[in-house]
């Protein structure tokens, strides 16, 4: 059994058919748009509290510890800036070495930890390996 549309009947298929697509169609760009423009926001306001925690960590030099401390566990939520921010802690690490070498120094245990969740290929593994703290090398 087949059913036979005569040239109105298919006009009629395909003029539903536009009135059904069109609507999906605008509405699914309408959402690719608005998340779009979310990631765009969210890649904006990450950038601008990553620099701006990394400017308050180089201006707390030796003072305010506890800052500092949280300043250094934060970034490490930043996992799309994760070389940059290996690059920033090495380099915060020398230039005050002999103030957070002394293994009762909370701040150097801190940037040793923080540099060897980092360094790990995964996430979740680094709270494996705390015990085995990142040395670096100076």
């Amino acid at each position: 059994m087949t059913i036979e549309l005569g040239s109105a009947q298919w006009g009629a298929v395909i003029v539903a058919l536009v009135g059904i697509v069109s609507p999906l169609v605008a509405t699914a760009l309408g959402t690719i748009d608005k998340i779009m423009a979310n990631r765009k926001d969210k890649r904006n306001t990450e950038y601008e509290q990553y620099h701006k925690l990394v400017e308050s960590l180089s201006k707390n030099d030796k003072g305010m510890l506890e800052c500092q401390i949280g300043i250094v566990y934060e970034l490490r939520r930043f996992r799309s800036y994760r070389h940059a921010t290996v690059n920033v802690l090495e380099s915060f690490y020398r230039n005050n070495n002999d103030y957070l070498k002394d293994p009762k120094n909370y701040l150097g245990r801190s940037i040793r930890s923080v540099l060897t969740s980092l360094r790990s290929p995964f996430p979740i593994i680094w709270r494996w390996k705390q015990k085995y703290e990142y040395e670096l090398k100076v």
